[in-house]
This record gives C-alpha cells, sequence and structure tokens, in this order.
C-alpha cells in the first residue's frame, strides 16, 4: 500500500513539476493508477474461496473445522486409516463363545458383557450385543478401569476380573496354556479373539468378527491414484489387520499398536513421506488424530474424544466422503491460485496501460476493481457446487 500511494504521488507531481506537463491530466492518471491498485480482489480471493469451500463440503458431509485445515487435506502425502469402525463397518459380532474350567458359554457372556458394559469401545459393545440377543443378565460390575488398546478389569461377584486380549493376560501373567490351540486356529482365520478370565484363570475365550466397509477398498484405490501413501494402523492382532489390510488393498499395515504407538507411527510417516493425514473414530485414535498435520474422524461411528481431537469431521457414515474431501481440498488450493494470479496479472497489465493514459478512470473501476473482485467471487462460488 505504501508503495502504490508512493507511486500514485510520484505519477501526479513529477511530469508536471520537472516535465511541463498538465496537472491535471497526470493527475487524473495517478487516480486511475489508485483505483486499480485497490486490493479488494486480491485480499478476497482467498476468504471467499475457502468460505465457498467449507460451505460446500458440509452441505455434502465433510465439516472443516476452519480455512487452515482445508487447505493442508489438500497437501498431504500420506494417508493413515485405523481399522475398526473407519475401514470396517464398526459393528463387530460375536461369532463364538468357548468356555473353559467348568463355566458355560452363558456364564462367559454374562462376565464379560457385565465387564466391558461401562467401554466405549466397539469390541464392547459387540459384546453387550451379543449378550441382550441372547437374553443374558447384565450385571452391575465395580471398579472399572480401562486399559487403552488392552481391555478392562472390574471387581465382579468380589472377584477380579478381566476381559481384553491375549497379550493383555500375557503381561498380567496369566498361563494360556489351556486355551493356546483355539486361539492360535482362530487368530490364523483372521477373527479378534477376546478372552475373559479371573483371578489368574480363564474363565472363556470370544472371537469376533468386522466386515470391511463396501466402499473401503474403492477409496483406498482413489487416494492410491491420487498419489497418496495408504497405510493402516490397529492395536488388533496382525493376523486380523493382515485379512482386512489384504481385502481393501493396502499393502503396508501395523497392528498390535497402543495409542502412543500411533502416534509415534505417525511421526515416523511423517518425516518419511511428508504430511500425513489419519483417519479414525474411537478414543484410541485421538492422540494420534491430534498429532497428523490432518485428523480425520468418522462423525456417526466416532466418539466424542475422537470428533473433537480431529480437524475435519466426515458426518456421513460412507467412508468415499473422505476422497471428496480431499478432492475439495485440492480444488479450494487451486482456486485460491488462480483468483490470486487472475488479480495481480489484470491489476499489472492494467497498471502497466494506466500509466500512458490508455485506460480511463471509469475502464479502472469496472475492470480493474469491480470487474475483478466479482471475476474471483464467482470463480470461487463454483466450489459451493463442486461434486
Amino acid at each position: 500500500t505504501p508503495a502504490v500511494v508512493g507511486l500514485a504521488a510520484l505519477v501526479m507531481v513529477v511530469p508536471a513539476l520537472f516535465f511541463g506537463q498538465p496537472f491535471e491530466e497526470w493527475f487524473y492518471r495517478g487516480l486511475v493508477l489508485l483505483v486499480i491498485s485497490c486490493p479488494c480482489a486480491l485480499v478476497i480471493s482467498t476468504p471467499v474461496s475457502v468460505v465457498s469451500a467449507i460451505s460446500g463440503g458440509a452441505r455434502r458431509g465433510v465439516l472443516y473445522k476452519g480455512g487452515l485445515f482445508l487447505e493442508r487435506m489438500g497437501s498431504v502425502s500420506a494417508v493413515a486409516f485405523d481399522k475398526t469402525g473407519t475401514l470396517t463397518q464398526g459393528r463387530p459380532r460375536v461369532e463364538e463363545v468357548i468356555p473353559y474350567n467348568n463355566y458355560s458359554a452363558h456364564e462367559v457372556l454374562k462376565i464379560a458383557a457385565s465387564a466391558e458394559n461401562r467401554s466405549e469401545h466397539h469390541l464392547a459393545r459387540a459384546i453387550i450385543d451379543k449378550a441382550r440377543e441372547e437374553n443374558v443378565p447384565i450385571e452391575k460390575a465395580q471398579s472399572f478401569m480401562a486399559f487403552s488398546g488392552k481391555g478392562v478389569a472390574v471387581v465382579f461377584q468380589e472377584r477380579r476380573v478381566f476381559a481384553g486380549s491375549p497379550q493383555f493376560f500375557e503381561e498380567m501373567g496369566v498361563d494360556l496354556s489351556s486355551c493356546r490351540k483355539d486361539l492360535e486356529e482362530r487368530t490364523a482365520l483372521g477373527r479378534t479373539v477376546i478372552l475373559v478370565g479371573a483371578e489368574e484363570e480363564i474363565i472363556g475365550l470370544m472371537t469376533i468378527r468386522d466386515q470391511p466397509r463396501p466402499e473401503a477398498k474403492e477409496v483406498v484405490s482413489g487416494l492410491k491414484a491420487m498419489g497418496l501413501k495408504v497405510v493402516m494402523l490397529t492395536g488388533d492382532d496382525p493376523k486380523v489387520a493382515e485379512g482386512i489390510a489384504r481385502e481393501v488393498g493396502i499393502e503396508e499395515y501395523r497392528a498390535r499398536l497402543l495409542p502412543q504407538d500411533k502416534v509415534a507411527a505417525i511421526e515416523e510417516y511423517r518425516s518419511k513421506y511428508g504430511p500425513t493425514l489419519m483417519v479414525g473414530d474411537g478414543v484410541n485414535d485421538a492422540p494420534a488424530l491430534a498429532k497428523a498435520e490432518v485428523g480425520v474422524a468418522m462423525g456417526v461411528a466416532g466418539t466424542d474424544v475422537a470428533l473433537e481431537a480431529a480437524d475435519v469431521a466426515l458426518m456421513g457414515d460412507d467412508l468415499r466422503t473422505l476422497l471428496y474431501g480431499v478432492r475439495m481440498s485440492r480444488k479450494a488450493r487451486s482456486v485460491i491460485k488462480e483468483n490470486i494470479a487472475a488479480a495481480l496479472i489484470i491489476k499489472l497489465a492494467l497498471t502497466v496501460l494506466a500509466l500512458p493514459g490508455f485506460v480511463t478512470l471509469w475502464m479502472a473501476i469496472l475492470i480493474g476493481d469491480l470487474g475483478v473482485s466479482l471475476a474471483v467471487i464467482s470463480n470461487a462460488l463454483r466450489l459451493n457446487r463442486f461434486r
């Protein structure tokens, strides 16, 4: 602004003082220069594009929490997916209940459901749903403790009861020899295994299966077509992770990850591939969502913690909105560049033509100021209709 005002002042004064030119004519050209240089179009080119893109995204199920995240989403080089509830349907079902040590399947399900009743994890919901289907009563447990990414511990019927992954039980020093064969067979089939135990004995084993989302393979393929590296991060067993990754077309995956392990993986991918986007839906994903350049939460299936930690929320239950979100972000970045370039080029051309007097004041207003402003607004509004 100081440079433009100074240049206009020189155009008005110098020709009249030093070259004997008519002051009124050059004063007029100085005014034309000021009007052309008015930065309205340049100033609004970015915010109007951002607002239009955010509005268009919200109408189609992608909620950007600000222009910064809209622009960042289009510049990522890698995408990391959580598995359960993100690449899978998030509606896992209990397939088998295998009792041990003289317990019945009914008792195993009752103890497991009572232990998991206060958990928000998808697998816990599957166990509770199974108990309700079988009309198994769910009793109130005491002293609930959740071990993130591992399992839960409660006091049930005056006994300490645990439910969680086999690794959780191994860390507690529980002997798994009685269920080792069943555990290996189910894991080899790609099933998620949940153990139930009390006071250093195994009560039972449950297998849980979660189907991949029908659109997951299409989404992974679309992201790869955009040149993005796609990986999967999960706390589940490696065999389960391998089966899901193979079904949806992901070559690189990491399994048995705790929340802090996912954060470390995001940091590693950022240093290896560049800006990384993380997609998740659970409490365990929140630290990784916050760590990534852009965190994306599944709005329907996602927990409140994940939605709070994320920068972008997919409000529908269709993972294809992620593809739309990335494409919208790239389109918005392109439109912003187009608007800035158009404003600068047109104003520079008119400035050059204004000095010899080829541009009148009305031309400066209609083309250099109002015209360019309307042009960048119209171009930006295309984002609101982007599909």
